[in-house]
């Protein structure tokens, strides 16, 4: 049988009587269609009547809207009953904090609201919550919005849910709960539960008016929504281990609250006809957390909790969270023995076969207030499966065979997950997978989940399906002269490196992937490539192109002229042309441009000095040519040219010590004076000489004076010296 825990809502014990004033602790707003456009709304409002403060507003402003937020009425509805919630302990040895009081107020009343094309809002504010809520900032500075709405054109007269249960009154920390918070509706609609958000309505404004702590006319939607602190939510208010869970379908809230403190908590429930939302009732409640709560209280972490237990195999590990316990006894259910106790807190037995077994937990056994829990456990072998991949990663001939490994029953439910598109379905349930094939090249993820007694187990592997490697190049079809320089380039399609080999025909090889050769001997030749892909798709592939290269041969000349070098006075050379093998044509084409095609000997007159250039093109039958130069020089005769005397006066008349040198590239002029001084150097690049001694400016006085002239020689690698003797006179 299942127990049923009740939720304790407590305020914090020991807390100043200024923190615990008057305010709501929630509310919610339903009605029902009595007809001819009649609706009776009903409204409850919670408060602490424990707290010092002021009581129910009494009449209460309820405001209708029509669905385009324009305003329709301000009803001012009086209690109609009033009473104090039950306090319900979790068992008769736990008692409560004496303080626990929480009063509900009715108000009714009937309107009448014809059908609209938008339907209607009703509505009720109030402001303030209390300031020791803990899940949302500010508490004290948001209040309430009781909200819930009548359908556009409603002609079938909606009722909306009624809850069946009122709000639980407590909660006490470390007790799991599992409280029925559904309801019922009178037209037989379906019903959604959820966890909502809360709706902030006026304000600490004195002044009167919306944001007034009593507004006289509620605001129209939409509402504001008030924010959670971090770590809340509105699917996650209380903490909590497990987190609250509120099942859709039932509306049953479960749970186990691990903290004191105030909490904000909204659920609503939306009917549902024909797919369409009706209305929503929303119930904002202020859920208090307390550690006060006295007693034994035996709490069994069931598998509900800890879920790893049903899929651990037959030893499974009891875990207890009870309160207030100092001795445990434990019954594990197991009818083939007597033997199935244990009185430690958290013990381990190890069942002989798989089943659904009573598990029983007694706390405080001998004394005179003893609590039990009973808890369910299914004991199932664990689950663990996994599949072998074949070595396969050519597309184009993959084909594989998928068998599960490990244990689990025939029962199991099997998934396959493929990855991609293949010749099966995207979800197989086969036990084993004959003969899978995919549609196209690519990297895919299997995933193997075997569920076996709630049990689950997950295998993933990849696979990589690559496309055979497909051998591409340019090989060209060249005819040409030696030297014959050629390149080949691959564009072979392949998944990351490959081994190359060219073998270019002529005892040359290569494993560059786009090598140049360059052929030196005649000759036709054969070019062969292979490739080696030892990555993805492993292939060898090779190909041969025949007689693809024909290297033609050159012919060879002979070019000789001499001598190397003459003077302008006998310029004349000898010129000796002809071919060391086959030839079609030569041509001889001189220095001074002209050309003749004469084999032998043959003279040449130059008419100025400088290098010659001769140069001989020799072709044979195959066009090919053979081509050579021989360079000669013509120079000049030296010839030196110096005066014996000259006066640098300044009168403008053989100022300067001027002379000529020809025949030479280069020259120095060094000048010393009777004691062997040097008094100036000069060289062909510089002004000629004034008469100034170097070394300090002055002028040289009147006398005779020795010159050296040093020349160099262009191409014979020989200087030429001349000595003499110059006369200044002043």
């Amino acid at each position: 049988m299942m127990k049923r825990w009740y939720i304790w809502i407590v305020f914090l014990a020991g807390l100043p009587s200024s923190l615990v004033a008057a305010h709501l602790i929630g509310g919610e707003i339903s009605y029902e269609c009595v007809g001819n456009n009649q609706y009776r709304i009903r409204m409850a409002v919670y408060r602490d009547c424990a707290s010092s403060g002021a009581p129910f507003d009494n009449p209460a402003i309820i405001t209708i809207y029509d669905g385009n937020q324009g305003f329709v009425d301000n009803r001012q509805v009086f209690i109609s009953s009033q009473r104090q919630l039950p306090v319900t302990a979790p068992n008769s040895c736990t008692s409560l904090p004496p303080f626990v009081c929480t009063t509900k107020a009715i108000y009714i009343d009937t309107v009448s609201l014809p059908p609209n094309n938008s339907g209607y809002v009703i509505s009720h504010q109030r402001c303030c919550r209390n300031m020791t809520i803990d899940n949302i900032p500010a508490p004290d500075t948001y209040g309430n919005t009781f909200t819930n709405r009548i359908p556009a054109n409603d002609n079938a007269c909606n009722n909306s849910p009624e809850f069946t249960n009122d709000p639980p009154v407590a909660l006490c920390r470390g007790v799991p709960l599992q409280e029925d918070l559904s309801a019922t509706d009178a037209d037989g609609d379906s019903l959604v539960y959820s966890l909502c958000q809360a709706y902030t309505g006026g304000g600490n404004s004195p002044n009167p008016g919306p944001n007034s702590p009593v507004p006289d006319t509620a605001q129209p939607p939409p509402y504001t929504t008030i924010p959670f602190r971090n770590n809340f939510s509105a699917t996650n208010p209380v903490t909590a281990n497990p987190n609250f869970s509120l099942d859709p379908n039932t509306g049953i809230l479960t749970g186990r609250p691990t903290a004191v403190g105030q909490y904000v908590f909204v659920i609503c429930v939306t009917d549902y006809r024909n797919g369409q939302a009706q209305s929503t009732v929303r119930r904002d409640f202020q859920f208090n957390v307390t550690s006060a709560c006295s007693g034994p209280s035996a709490v069994i972490e069931g598998q509900q909790i800890d879920s790893s237990s049903i899929c651990s195999g037959r030893t499974v590990t009891f875990y207890q969270s009870s309160l207030n316990a100092t001795s445990f006894y434990w019954d594990f259910g197991d009818p083939t023995t007597q033997g199935d106790t244990s009185l430690l807190a958290n013990p381990t037995y190890t069942y002989p076969d798989t089943g659904s077994y009573e598990v029983m937990l007694v706390v405080n056994p001998l004394s005179s207030c003893p609590d039990t829990a009973v808890a369910t456990y299914q004991v199932n072998d664990s689950v663990a499966v996994t599949f072998d991949l074949p070595d396969v990663s050519c597309f184009d001939v993959h084909s594989l065979d998928l068998t599960i490994n490990g244990d689990y029953s025939p029962n199991a439910k099997i998934n396959w997950n493929f990855g991609g598109a293949t010749n099966r379905a995207f979800r197989s349930s086969q036990d084993s997978v004959m003969g899978l094939s995919y549609d196209s090249p690519g990297q895919y993820l299997i995933t193997l989940e075997v569920t076996d007694f709630g049990c689950t187990d997950v295998h993933q592997d990849s696979i990589q399906l690559f496309t055979r490697p497909e051998l591409r190049h340019q090989v060209p079809n060249k005819t040409a002269c030696v030297p014959l320089s050629v390149s080949f380039r691959d564009s072979s399609r392949y998944y990351g490196n490959a081994y190359h080999f060219w073998d270019f025909g002529d005892g040359n090889t290569s494993n560059k992937a786009s090598p140049t050769h360059t052929y030196q001997t005649p000759g036709v030749y054969s070019v062969y490539h292979r490739i080696m892909a030892y990555e993805g798709c492993r292939d060898t592939l090779e190909e041969t192109f025949p007689a693809v290269i024909r290297a033609q041969p050159r012919p060879r000349g002979l070019l000789e002229v001499s001598p190397e070098q003459v003077d302008i006075y006998n310029p004349v050379f000898t010129v000796r042309s002809d071919t060391l093998s086959a030839a079609k044509s030569v041509l001889n084409i001189l220095p001074d441009g002209s050309t003749n095609t004469l084999v032998g000997e043959q003279s040449y007159t130059a008419d100025s000095t400088g290098p010659k250039v001769f140069t001989q093109v020799v072709t044979n039958r195959f066009n090919c040519t053979d081509t050579l130069r021989d360079t000669v020089y013509v120079v000049e005769p030296i010839n030196f040219f110096l005066p014996n005397a000259f006066s640098p006066n300044d009168d403008g008349t053989n100022d300067r010590f001027r002379y000529v040198v020809s025949g030479t590239s280069s020259h120095r002029l060094y000048i010393y004076n009777r004691w062997g001084e040097l008094v100036h150097t000069s060289t062909e690049d510089t002004p000629p000489w004034d008469g100034t001694d170097d070394r300090n400016g002055e002028k040289v006085p009147q006398g005779s004076y020795a010159y050296v002239l040093v020349a160099e020689v262009p191409r014979q690698g020989r200087v030429e010296v001349q000595k003499g003797h110059i006369t200044v006179l002043r």
